[in-house]
């Protein structure tokens, strides 16, 4: 499987390391986006080396250009998509789903709701809410079970 992670703050390197590591494990192709800004791409870098990473868009510095670059990077990460033949997205935050939906691939949006300790999983326009243990092995496996039900 073809599975893209997006990464936009350091701390999501810290979420998401472990599961890459594993699911590399099982064969899975790992594609790393980023997009460029501060010590994101030397963390992400250290700490999976060997992963190619690649940087799309820019971040602006007020709210419009900062939309305007959101809507041309997806533009180029629709591009990506359909060039690399993704079939699977994962990030925190909604903005990966963008094009993930308009090219129809399932996308795993991941939110900080540590009040009621669960992750929200948006994918092809259903919402499920999982309760995750922040370890390696539940998210690997609730990633892996998730796109079976999306097959089936």
């Amino acid at each position: 499987m073809n599975i893209l992670f997006d990464f936009n703050h350091p701390v999501d390197v810290n979420f998401f390391r472990n599961t890459i590591i594993q699911l590399d494990k099982q064969n899975h192709n790992i594609f790393l986006t980023i997009r460029p800004r501060g010590s994101l791409e030397r963390i992400l870098k250290y700490e999976l080396p060997g992963f190619p990473t690649l940087a799309f868009g820019k971040h602006g510095k007020n709210i419009v250009s900062k939309l305007y670059y959101n809507l041309v990077r997806e533009k180029d990460l629709f591009s990506f998509y359909k060039r690399e033949k993704i079939q699977l997205t994962c990030a925190f935050g909604p903005l990966t789903t963008i094009s993930s939906k308009i090219y129809g691939i399932p996308s795993l949006a991941f939110e900080d709701i540590f009040e009621k300790k669960t992750k929200q999983l948006k994918t092809k326009g259903r919402n499920q809410i999982i309760k995750l243990e922040l370890n390696t092995e539940s998210i690997a496996y609730k990633l892996s079970e998730v796109y079976k039900n999306l097959l089936n």
